[in-house]
């Protein structure tokens, strides 16, 4: 099926990735907004680091004059807000400050550092601290109908989703907890935010609604909807960051695709009851997903078989026309509707072009397999000799520790008589011996003490392990007494190690694999699908031993010349922001650096979206003629949108080569 030439309805999804995706989103948008497509937007959906580029975007389409926000002026404020920023002392800072609750969180202080370093000082004069009911104000319109901001909701595993539809609104929240509209507008921003991307193990989850900036009233009316109408336990759901499920945020809007393609429902004044909560085993699971998809599927093909969309003469049953004599409602079978959701070709009309703006992260591959060697036997010296001692020696140190503190309190109290006994020994004299005395004795005390709680901790942390790991011969120490200490720090970095490589590459890839599919299992939806991905150039950088290729996804095997070609200088960009981990703060010794960092990630982000919008516009649009210079010479026949975006892109990716910055620098001019 050959794709129509248009563009006017666009979905962009922008993944997480901490600061390195805030930059990197804010190049793809610049590109976008360059060659007049983002304005076609009409689905964004965000996770993470990419919802606060997503809500800021969302929100300066929101301000009016005279202090309406320009796009420039958006992308100039994350310049002025970030670089300066050093948000974990902010954290550690207003931790002692405790929040509604009454408790010290690090999640309630990242919530205020939203609030007080982006959205107030970005957006107050338009709106003091912006809640979430900004965009259901009637003036200005915006070209965006549907914004998702993805969380964690971890009661039930599955995504609660802060959206904003027009003209029908979804539902806040997931399957089996959700919120009313007019609850859902009472939520600040930066709370919103902060859910999106409470990194686990950072920062602690949100209790909804006992951590967010609500009235005590509107509280107690989530608590109460929450236990009538909502499969929820409890009163409270705790919720952390979107990336643990779908890191890129594509689910949102295939799912919004899908159910755009329902009949239209006759509204119900009830309230939206919650799904059947899903099974736990995860074969039940699958199958349950499965089913609930297939019938998504049969709905969208009885609707399109209903009418006839070349005929505009009577009203099909959702309102759109239908032709004098539609045919009747095919009774669709499960045998007509496969897994890969073929049947839905031909229904996708709200979605033009769907571009994925994805950050993750890239380290070579011999940098990925852990070192067979102890990093502790290059060591000499002092620091060696430490190292190589058996842990049952530091026991017995420990042991002649505790003893010489319990001498040094039995000499230092019978000095502390023996002073005042001594008539001889002037006032003063004994005042300040006994001073100095007393500091001794409460130094040596305090180190009795602790040697004797940490004594007693370690007996009974080897009871709970001898529990966990019954043996049957010795005790646990009797076995670990003859390990080094070398020997035991070698063998916690490995666990160390392991489990960030599980939790931060091997498990977040494997989601963000998981959620491309959510997107492939449409089949005209995968040529739709432009994989803004910051790998992607980084592929090309390296030798073909070591992953460098590129794979066609069209029908073409091969690019023009000047398309896979790049400047050192964008190598260099590419290459460095791919390496960027994921953190909540810009490195750099100074504000300078910093943002010389943000740039750098703004140009990583303007080149990955040139050359992936120019590689899906030759492999779907063009007829892959070879590349010519002679005048006349149109690779685009029939298509004239198609190659004019393709040319206004090619014009910008030749400015990119002779200097990378250069439209970086336009912007903060």
């Amino acid at each position: 099926m050959e794709l129509p030439d248009s563009f006017d309805k666009i979905g962009l999804a922008l993944s997480g990735g901490g600061v390195r995706a805030v930059g990197f989103h804010l190049g793809t948008l610049d590109i976008l907004e360059r060659v007049d497509l983002l304005k076609k937007v009409t689905m964004l959906s965000a996770v993470s680091g990419g919802s606060l580029v997503a809500l800021g975007y969302a929100l300066s389409l929101k301000t009016q004059q005279p202090n309406q926000k320009t796009f420039k002026e958006f992308f100039k404020d994350f310049f002025e807000t970030l670089p300066p920023l050093n948000t974990l002392e902010e954290l550690i800072s207003g931790a002692a400050t405790p929040n509604s609750s009454g408790y010290h969180t690090l999640v309630d202080a990242m919530a205020r550092v939203y609030k007080d370093k982006y959205f107030e000082h970005c957006y107050g004069v338009n709106f003091g601290n912006p809640k979430f009911d900004v965009f259901w104000n009637a003036a200005p319109q915006m070209h965006l109908k549907d914004l998702f901001i993805h969380s964690t909701d971890f009661k039930t595993g599955l995504n609660f989703r802060f959206q904003f539809n027009d003209p029908t609104q979804g539902r806040v929240g997931d399957d089996q907890v959700y919120l009313t509209e007019s609850q859902a507008k009472e939520f600040y921003l930066s709370d919103i935010m902060t859910t999106s991307a409470c990194l686990p193990g950072l920062l602690e989850p949100m209790f909804m609604p006992a951590d967010y900036q609500l009235t005590d009233a509107m509280k107690l009316d989530i608590r109460d909807h929450f236990k009538n109408n909502c499969w929820v336990e409890f009163d409270y759901v705790a919720l952390m960051d979107g990336g643990m499920l779908d890191n890129q945020g594509i689910s949102s809007i295939v799912l919004n695709v899908l159910q755009k393609a329902q009949p239209a429902a006759a509204p119900s004044p009830a309230p939206p009851k919650p799904q059947p909560v899903p099974p736990l085993s995860a074969f039940d699971y699958a199958r349950w997903w499965r089913d609930r998809n297939r019938e998504l599927a049969r709905s969208a093909t009885r609707l399109t078989t209903q009418y006839d969309p070349t005929s505009v003469s009577s009203k099909r049953p959702d309102g759109g026309d239908a032709g004098p004599n539609p045919p009747p409602i095919k009774d669709t079978q499960e045998d007509d509707c496969p897994d890969n959701f073929a049947a839905l070709n031909g229904v996708l009309q709200d979605l033009d072009l769907f571009i994925i703006s994805d950050t993750p992260t890239f380290k070579p591959l011999m940098a990925r397999f852990f070192p067979k060697n102890n990093i502790f036997e290059s060591i000499t010296g002092a620091a060696k000799w430490f190292l190589d001692r058996k842990l049952n020696h530091y026991f017995i140190a420990w042991v002649v520790f505790l003893l010489l503190c319990l001498v040094g309190l039995v000499l230092g109290a019978w000095g502390l008589v023996t002073v005042w006994a001594i008539a001889s020994i002037p006032l003063l004299a004994k005042i300040g011996i006994s001073i100095a005395l007393f500091v001794a004795l409460a130094t040596l005390f305090l180190h009795f003490v602790g040697g004797l709680i940490i004594w007693k901790g370690a007996q009974l942390a080897e009871d709970k392990l001898n529990d966990a790991i019954p043996l049957r011969n010795h005790g646990l120490w009797y076995y670990l007494k003859n390990l080094t200490l070398g020997d035991v720090v070698h063998m916690l970095r490995l666990r160390a190690m392991s489990v960030l490589r599980l939790t931060s590459e091997i498990f977040l890839n494997r989601v963000r694999q998981l959620s491309y599919r959510w997107a492939l299992e449409v089949e005209e939806l995968d040529k739709r699908i432009v994989p803004n991905e910051l790998l992607k150039l980084r592929t090309l950088t390296l030798p073909a031993g070591l992953g460098g290729s590129w794979t066609p996804r069209g029908p073409y095997t091969t690019l023009p010349a000047w398309m896979t070609t790049l400047s050192p200088d964008m190598k260099d960009i590419i290459e460095e922001a791919s390496e960027m981990s994921t953190q909540i703060h810009l490195d750099g010794a100074t504000v300078a650096d910093a943002e010389n960092n943000l740039k750098l990630l703004a140009a990583s982000g303007q080149i990955t979206t040139c050359f992936n919008l120019l590689e899906y516009l030759w492999q779907f649009h063009s007829d892959g003629s070879a590349w010519s210079n002679a005048p006349g010479y149109d690779p685009f026949p029939g298509k004239p949108n198609a190659g004019s975006i393709f040319l206004d892109i090619k014009e910008i990716w030749d400015k990119l080569q002779l200097d990378p910055y250069q439209f970086v620098e336009d912007r903060l001019s």
